[in-house]
C-alpha cells in the first residue's frame, strides 16, 4: 500500500467495537494494532463512568406525582390547597349544612356551613364532639372523651360522662344520670334515680325524687349544730309548694 499521509485516509465516521487503531508498544517498540474496545480509558474517566446515574425509569427510581410521570417535557400542572375545606363530592361549603370528607371519600361524623358547625352523633338529630364521644340517643349532645349520652333528649359533658336515662344531663368527668329525668353535677357525681339531682364530687342518690348535695367523703360546706334564731326565710317550691326555709346571717 501506498504511504499515505492520514489526513488522505478516508475518514471512518462510525467506529465499531472491531475496529482497530495502530499503537506503538514502547516496551518493544513495536507498532501494532489495538481493537477500540480494549481501547483504555482513563482513571478520572471510568469513576465518572463508575458514578454516573442510572437511566431514570418512573415509577421505579424516581417518584411521580399524582400518578403523573416527571419525565419528559414541559410543565406538570399541580393544583394548589387555598385552604378553602370542601364537602362530600367536592362541594364548597354554603349555608347548608354539609358532611366532610377526606380525599378517599371516607366520611367523617363533621358537618359544617358557612353559619355552624355540627358533629352528628348515630342518633337521629344527635350531636358529637370529641375522641370516642357517643351520641347514639335521639336528639342526645355527646360531649367530651368517651363520653356517652345513650337515651333520647340526654346530655353527656365530660369525659366519660354518661347520661343513659330520657332526658337526663349528666355533667362532669365520670358522672352518671341514669334514670329517667335525673342529673348529676360534679366529678363522679350519680343521679342513679328517677328524677332525681346529685351535686358535688361524689354525690350520689339513693332513692326517687331526690336531691344529694356533697358526700360522706366530699363534703359540699360545713354542717353544724346550733341553736339560732332566724333573721330572714328563703322561699322555696318543693313539689309544688311554697315552703320557707329559716335562715341566719
Amino acid at each position: 500500500m501506498a504511504t499515505k499521509k492520514i489526513t488522505d485516509l478516508t475518514e471512518l465516521t462510525t467506529a465499531a467495537s472491531g475496529d482497530v487503531l495502530p499503537i506503538v508498544d514502547i516496551d518493544l517498540d513495536i507498532t501494532k494494532k489495538i481493537q477500540i474496545s480494549n481501547f483504555p480509558i482513563s482513571t478520572a474517566t471510568q469513576m465518572a463512568l463508575d458514578n454516573k446515574q442510572d437511566n431514570l425509569v418512573s415509577g421505579t427510581n424516581i417518584k411521580t406525582i399524582n400518578s403523573t410521570s416527571l419525565l419528559g417535557s414541559g410543565d406538570i400542572s399541580i393544583s394548589v390547597n387555598t385552604g378553602i375545606l370542601q364537602t362530600v363530592g367536592g362541594v364548597p361549603i354554603d349555608s347548608t349544612l354539609r358532611q366532610v370528607e377526606d380525599q378517599s371519600g371516607n366520611l367523617s361524623p363533621l358537618y359544617l356551613s358557612t353559619s355552624g358547625v355540627n358533629a352528628l352523633g348515630s342518633g337521629i338529630v344527635s350531636t358529637q364532639l370529641g375522641a370516642n364521644a357517643n351520641a347514639s340517643g335521639t336528639a342526645s349532645t355527646s360531649l367530651g372523651f368517651n363520653s356517652d349520652a345513650t337515651a333520647s333528649l340526654s346530655i353527656g359533658i365530660g369525659r366519660s360522662s354518661l347520661a343513659s336515662g330520657s332526658n337526663s344531663i349528666s355533667i362532669g368527668a365520670y358522672s352518671n344520670a341514669t334514670q329517667t329525668d335525673s342529673i348529676a353535677m360534679g366529678n363522679t357525681a350519680q343521679a342513679i334515680h328517677t328524677e332525681s339531682v346529685a351535686i358535688g364530687k361524689n354525690a350520689t342518690t339513693t332513692a326517687a325524687n331526690q336531691l344529694a348535695i356533697g358526700s360522706s367523703t366530699e363534703n359540699l360546706g360545713t354542717i353544724t349544730s346550733e341553736s339560732v334564731t332566724s333573721d330572714a326565710t328563703w322561699t322555696v317550691n318543693i313539689n309544688g309548694t311554697d315552703y320557707k326555709i329559716l335562715l341566719k346571717a
